[in-house]
C-alpha cells in the first residue's frame, strides 16, 4: 500500500492511509498521512471476525466524518471494506485480493443459498458496478469476480512484496539463525498464521517420517490450531520441528531468510478465491516454494510457471518428504530452482504499483 500511494506523488497533494499497522514504522514511506485503526487480529475466528467489523466503523467514521469529497482506493481486508460505498458517495476502486463472500461459502462457514450469503453477493454486484476500476491479483480471481462484473472492467495487477525490507541475507549474517542456533540446518519454514483452515498437520506428519536432525521444520506464528499442533509434536515425540510465536516485525526478513523452503498453505476452497500474499515476500528473499494447495490453484499455476518450487495435496505426504529430500541433498536442484526464485522476483516488483495510477 506505501509503494501504491508512492506512485500517486506527483498527481495527488494530500494522501492518507488507513491501515491496521504500518510495517516499518521507522523508514521513510513517503508524504502521506498514516491513521491507524483495528489492528488485525487473527487469533481466533471470533476475534477476526471483531476485528472485521471494527475496522469497518473506524474507516466508515473517518470517511464520513473528514473525507466525504476524497477519492477512496479500498482493499478487500478486511473483508468488508468495499461495502464501504454502499453508505458513502465518494468516487472509488477497488483492489480484491481474497473474494468474499465466496471465501467463506468454500470454507463451509456459510452455505451457499444462506441468507447472509446470498444478500451479500447482490451488494456485490451492486458495489462492483459503482466502482471506477476493479483490480485483482491473477487471471483466476479475475474469471470469479466475473459473475459480479464485466471482465472487462477487472485488470489483474501481480503482488510484491517489500522490496525495501526484504532482500536475500545470507545464512552467516542472519541474526535470527545465530540467536536460536540454527546453523548448519536445512530449514522448512512456515511462518504466519495458524489458522484452522491451514494444512499445517502435513508438516508435522512429513517431519515425523523423515527424522534427520540436519533438517529442521520451523513454524512461527499463532491462531487456532497452534495448540493441535504442539500436541501433536508433543505426543509423537518429534524433534525436529520447532514451534516459535510471532517474531518482532523487525525481525520479518531474518526469519524468511532462515528458510531453505518456504512453506505457503492454500485450503481446496480457495483455490481461485485467493493468492497468499506470505508466497510474494518468500520470492523476494529468494527462497523456494513447497506449496500445500489444490494442483488446479492460482497459486500452483504460479509455481509451475516460473519453476520456484512444489506444490502438493495434503495428502500426498511421501511426495512431499521427498520433495524436501531432493532439495536437501542435491545442492546443484536446489541452487537452479533458487535462481528460477530470483528471476521470479523481478516480475513481482513494486514497479506493478505504477499500474494502478490510471484509475483516477
Amino acid at each position: 500500500m506505501v509503494d501504491i500511494i508512492n506512485a500517486h506523488d506527483n498527481l495527488l497533494s494530500r494522501k492518507i492511509l488507513m491501515t491496521g499497522s504500518l510495517v516499518n514504522k521507522n523508514g521513510k514511506q513517503g508524504k502521506f498521512l498514516v491513521k491507524q485503526i483495528k489492528k488485525y487480529n487473527r487469533s481466533s475466528t471470533l476475534k477476526r471476525l471483531y476485528s472485521w467489523v471494527l475496522a469497518f466503523v473506524q474507516i466508515l467514521w473517518q470517511v464520513k466524518l473528514h473525507h466525504r469529497r476524497s477519492y477512496l482506493f479500498i482493499v478487500s481486508n478486511p473483508p468488508f471494506a468495499p461495502l464501504l460505498s454502499l453508505f458513502c458517495s465518494n468516487n472509488f476502486s477497488l483492489l480484491i485480493y481474497d473474494i468474499y463472500p465466496d471465501v467463506l461459502v468454500e470454507y463451509g462457514i456459510f452455505g451457499k443459498k444462506s441468507l447472509v450469503i446470498k444478500i451479500w453477493e447482490k451488494l456485490n454486484t451492486r458495489l462492483y458496478k459503482k466502482a471506477d476500476k476493479v483490480y485483482t491479483i491473477s487471471e483466476g480471481m479475475k474469471r470469479r469476480i466475473g459473475k459480479y462484473i464485466p471482465d472487462g472492467k477487472i485488470d489483474v495487477v501481480p503482488l510484491w512484496a517489500n522490496e525495501g525490507q526484504l532482500k536475500p541475507i545470507l545464512k552467516e549474517n542472519n541474526k535470527f539463525i545465530k540467536a536460536n542456533g540454527l546453523e548448519d540446518k536445512f530449514i522448512v519454514l512456515y511462518s504466519g498464521n495458524l489458522g484452522r483452515t491451514h494444512d499445517l498437520e502435513t508438516l508435522i506428519y512429513a517431519a515425523e517420517k523423515i527424522k534427520r536432525d540436519d533438517i529442521l521444520f520451523l513454524i512461527i506464528g499463532g491462531g487456532d490450531k497452534k495448540s493441535k499442533l504442539q500436541e501433536m509434536i508433543r505426543d509423537n515425540e518429534i524433534s525436529n520441528v520447532i514451534m516459535k510465536p510471532w517474531q518482532p516485525i523487525e525481525m520479518l526478513p531474518y526469519t524468511l531468510n532462515s528458510a531453505d523452503l518456504g512453506v505457503v498453505t492454500l485450503g481446496s476452497g480457495a483455490s481461485g478465491l485467493s493468492l497468499p500474499s506470505k508466497t510474494f515476500n518468500y520470492i523476494s528473499v529468494g527462497v523456494p516454494l513447497l506449496c500445500i494447495a489444490e494442483k488446479t490453484s492460482e497459486l500452483a499455476k504460479l509455481v509451475q510457471n516460473y519453476e520456484v518450487g512444489g506444490t502438493f495435496r495434503p495428502d500426498e505426504i511421501d511426495e512431499i518428504i521427498e520433495f524436501i529430500l531432493a532439495y536437501a541433498d542435491n545442492k546443484e536442484q536446489y541452487n537452479t530452482v533458487r535462481d528460477n526464485v530470483y528471476k521470479a522476483s523481478r516480475d513481482f516488483s513494486k514497479e506493478n504499483a505504477k499500474k494502478f495510477v490510471h484509475y483516477l
